[in-house]
C-alpha cells in the first residue's frame, strides 16, 4: 500500500460529534480533493468515533488518545500525536486540518496549498489569521493575557514547568519576528510538509507541560512555528481558497460558490440556516 500522499488531512473528534457530521466532512476531502489523500482521525471520543469512520471510508487512518484530552492543551496532544503519526509513517506535500464543522467546497485546495508553500518556502501555516470578524477577538486580546498569565503570572507560579518552557519557545519565536496574538484560526489551517518535519524534529509535539496551558492549540501552534523559524501567512482573503470564520460561516453559501472558496468554517450556522 502507498505511503506517498499529496495531502494528509487530520480531523480531530471529541465525544460530542454527530457522527453524520464527522463523515460528511470526510467525504467532502474525498470529493474534492486532487492528488493522493491520506485522512486521520485523531480520535479523542472515548467511544470509537474514528473506527466508525474508518468503517465507511477506506482513505481513513485512526489516532487513538490515551484518554479524553479535551480542548486547549489537550487538542494540542491530540493533534500532535496525529501530526507525528503522519510525519512517521507518511511521505506527503502538505497537511491539512478540519475541525467536523469544516467542509471542503471546492476542487483540489490541496494543489493550491502546495503551489503557495512553495512559493514562499519560509512559511509554516497558512489559513486566517485571528479568528476574523468576530468583535470580541479581533486584537486577539485573550491570547494575549493568557500568554502573560501562564508566563508571568499566578498561573506561571501555580505550574512553573509549564511557564519556564513557554518563556523559553516565545523568546525563540520573538527572535524569529513573533508578537503576542500571532497565530492562525484553528478551525481549519494548511500546514507545510516542512512545518510538520521541522516541529517533530525540534521535539515541539507532544510536549506534555504545553498540554497543560489554557491557551487554544492554535495559539500554541502559532507560538511553536515561529519557534521553529516558519512564517504564518493569510490563506483566506480576496482570492484565496479558504473562507474562515470561528462560529459561522464567513458569508452566504452562494457566495461562498460565486466566490470559488475551496475550504470554509464554520458550518454551525449561517443565519436561520443550522448545521443540518
Amino acid at each position: 500500500m502507498s505511503t506517498a500522499f499529496d495531502l494528509v488531512v487530520v480531523i480531530p473528534v471529541g465525544p460530542g460529534e454527530v457522527l453524520d457530521f464527522v463523515l460528511d466532512t470526510v467525504q467532502s476531502v474525498t470529493h474534492y480533493t486532487g492528488g493522493p489523500t491520506k485522512i486521520i482521525i485523531a480520535d479523542d471520543s472515548g467511544k470509537g468515533t474514528g473506527a466508525w469512520v474508518q468503517s465507511k471510508v477506506d482513505a481513513v487512518a485512526v489516532v487513538k488518545t490515551p484518554r479524553n484530552q479535551g480542548l486547549h492543551g489537550g487538542l494540542y496532544l491530540t493533534l500532535s500525536q496525529a501530526y507525528l503519526h503522519a510525519n512517521r509513517h507518511y511521505a506527503f506535500k502538505v497537511l491539512l486540518k478540519l475541525d467536523s464543522d469544516a467542509l471542503v467546497i471546492g476542487p483540489h485546495p490541496d494543489q493550491d496549498a502546495i503551489r503557495f508553500f512553495s512559493e514562499h518556502p519560509d512559511v509554516g501555516i497558512i489559513g486566517l489569521v485571528g479568528h476574523g470578524t468576530a468583535p470580541d477577538v479581533d486584537d486577539h486580546h485573550w491570547s494575549k493575557s493568557r500568554l502573560r498569565e501562564e508566563t508571568h503570572g499566578r498561573s506561571f507560579l501555580r505550574d512553573p514547568i509549564r511557564g519556564i518552557s513557554l518563556r523559553r519557545l516565545v523568546r525563540r519565536a520573538t527572535a524569529n519576528g513573533f508578537r503576542p496574538g500571532d497565530y492562525i484560526y484553528g478551525g481549519s489551517y494548511f500546514m507545510s510538509a516542512a512545518c510538520v518535519h521541522k516541529l517533530a524534529a525540534a521535539n515541539l509535539l507532544l510536549r506534555g507541560e504545553l498540554g497543560r496551558s489554557l491557551l487554544e492549540e492554535d495559539h500554541l501552534f502559532g507560538i511553536l512555528a515561529k519557534a521553529a523559524g516558519l512564517e504564518l501567512a493569510d490563506f483566506c482573503s480576496g482570492d484565496l481558497p479558504s473562507a474562515l470564520e470561528a462560529k459561522r460561516l464567513p458569508c452566504a453559501p452562494e457566495e461562498l460558490v460565486a466566490r470559488n472558496k475551496k475550504v470554509t468554517h464554520s458550518v454551525r450556522r449561517w443565519e436561520d440556516l443550522d448545521e443540518s
